[in-house]
């Protein structure tokens, strides 16, 4: 499609170039114009897809093997696992006192430790005293790498004073304010993983391109999803702190700086699918979710409506109210995992 679309304007080119340099110089300018227009719009305009499973890493949780030596009447085994839970308030949020106090209420509550990073003193003011709330004086958010960067030097601060008397496995989830985060299937994913001290990343990966990808295929880049929640090792996050990942040649943006650090300082990376191959870890909202895949999935007969994974680890871009829905749905209705 989009090389017919290149072809069609190819043409156009041509035709109008034949008219326009027959006038004068002036014309003659404005065509340069346009067509700079036309070249930075192409640099410009990017559009994803998914990207093969050979490329992302995806790791296909088989569910009777994951719970062969889980016993379901007893859960203990899951709180071993020690998850800290970093959230970033973004500065420009208008509702963030609301977030936090639907955070506060919901899904937090079965993280072992979770910290609140914000550059609102109203927040830190009013939760200050209930919440771990780490100040930092910027507007930044976390798709800007050095700001990125700094969260995991501070996670990694964070969980050295946590485990100084602790051996259990430990590992860091980073998000933001609308990421709403299944706590016990994020558990039972850990639980397939038998040393957490492995250098290993988990998060959402996909492929990048633009129009030029269609004539140069190495202008296709892959990025992690900031925003659908990213899953740190003790070890990856460490490794991830490295100077070398952190320099003038390094991306600006988090979702690429994060792939380039993970191949230079080799940390394996992975995006958790499940036997049907639905993805665990997802940047689009439960109720975006429902509206996109649900007429196509209703069509079929016999068939309940179904638009993610039962294991679903994260959803993204969920406002407050949706924070408190999805943590009642998980926790009384039992929709995602068991």
């Amino acid at each position: 499609l989009m090389r017919k679309v290149i072809l069609t304007l190819s043409r156009l080119v041509a035709t109008c170039r034949k008219q326009l340099f027959s006038s004068n110089t002036s014309l003659q300018f404005i065509f340069g114009i346009l067509i700079g227009i036309l070249i930075g719009f192409c640099a410009t305009f990017n559009y994803n897809n998914e990207i093969s499973t050979s490329i992302m890493q995806s790791f296909s949780i088989d569910q009777n093997k994951q719970f062969i030596s889980i016993n379901l009447k007893n859960n203990s085994i899951l709180f071993d696992i020690q998850i800290q839970c970093i959230i970033f308030i973004h500065p420009n949020q208008l509702s963030k006192r609301k977030y936090v106090g639907a955070l506060r209420d919901t899904y937090t509550k079965q993280c072992n430790h979770t910290v609140y990073i914000t550059n609102s003193k109203e927040i830190r003011r009013n939760f200050a005293e209930e919440l771990n709330i780490a100040f930092v004086n910027t507007n930044k958010t976390q798709y800007h790498w050095d700001l990125y960067r700094e969260i995991i030097k501070y996670s990694i601060k964070r969980s050295k004073q946590q485990q100084q008397q602790k051996q259990n496995p430990f590992w860091t989830i980073i998000g933001d304010e609308q990421t709403f985060i299944v706590m016990a299937n994020l558990r039972r994913i850990l639980l397939t993983f038998n040393n957490s001290q492995q250098s290993i990343i988990l998060g959402r990966i996909i492929s990048k391109r633009n129009l030029y990808s269609h004539l140069f295929p190495w202008n296709i880049y892959t990025t992690i999803l900031p925003q659908a929640g990213i899953v740190f090792s003790r070890s990856a996050l460490e490794r991830m702190s490295n100077d070398a990942c952190f320099g003038w040649l390094s991306p600006r943006a988090t979702e690429r700086a994060l792939i380039q650090c993970s191949n230079l300082m080799d940390v394996q990376l992975v995006d958790p699918i499940d036997k049907e191959g639905k993805h665990l870890f997802d940047p689009i909202s439960l109720k975006d979710l429902i509206e996109s895949k649900g007429p196509k999935t209703s069509k079929k007969v016999n068939k309940s409506l179904h638009c993610c994974s039962d294991q679903v680890v994260t959803f993204g871009g969920l406002n407050y109210r949706h924070h408190r829905i999805l943590d009642f749905v998980t926790n009384r209705i039992k929709v995602f995992g068991c």
